[in-house]
């Protein structure tokens, strides 16, 4: 670890695993494979390119475009075969999500800031949300539309962050639990 307390080494003496070095210059941020702008945003991770607006938000990556309303809450997201628009709550919970047409996609019922359950509106297949008490999604059932249930998604996580999925076979690609910010994704489902 560094001063910051990123994790900057893994080395196993034991067992197998990932391993990890990676070098965080004054700014706090990882020097091998990324750049960043003036404000410190991540622009390229040697993978995808990222641009931002005068206030930080994502507004391209890789040939998605991001759309925020006046609270900084991402409102579409469109490319060359189409986009989706999102529908919120007064809170920025999600709560429906539109192709650009206005036909759903997919819904959202929330309980206490937590996504419950998402339906997607061509399969008529619903998942259902378990989280942990820091609401990260641990696992994910999904309901088909003949009434057949079983496990899609099922995943521990380091407590750095890194996913150990043991399930993910999701039939439409389910959202995690996350609040509704501005942050590059982390996994590969996440929607804002």
């Amino acid at each position: 670890m560094d001063r910051f307390a990123n994790l900057t080494n893994i080395s196993l003496t034991q067992c197998s695993g990932g391993t990890l070095s990676a070098a965080v210059n004054n700014d706090n941020q990882f020097t091998t494979g990324y750049t960043y702008d003036a404000a410190g945003n991540l622009t390229n991770d040697g993978v995808n390119t990222y641009t931002y607006n005068a206030e930080n938000e994502l507004t391209s990556s890789n040939g998605e475009t991001y759309v925020y309303d006046g609270n900084g809450m991402r409102v579409k997201k469109s490319n060359s075969s189409g986009g989706t628009l999102y529908w919120r709550s007064a809170k920025g919970n999600t709560l429906l999500e539109t192709n650009l047409s206005g036909a759903p996609v997919n819904v959202y019922i929330f309980f206490g800031r937590r996504r419950l359950v998402q339906r997607n509106a061509s399969t008529l297949a619903q998942y259902y949300y378990q989280t942990d008490q820091a609401g990260t999604t641990r696992s994910i059932v999904q309901f088909s539309s003949s009434g057949t249930a079983s496990i899609c998604y099922d995943a521990d996580y380091t407590p750095y962050g890194s996913e150990m999925a043991h399930t993910s076979g999701c039939s439409v690609a389910p959202t995690t639990n996350l609040p509704a910010t501005n942050a590059i994704p982390r996994q590969a489902w996440i929607t804002r």
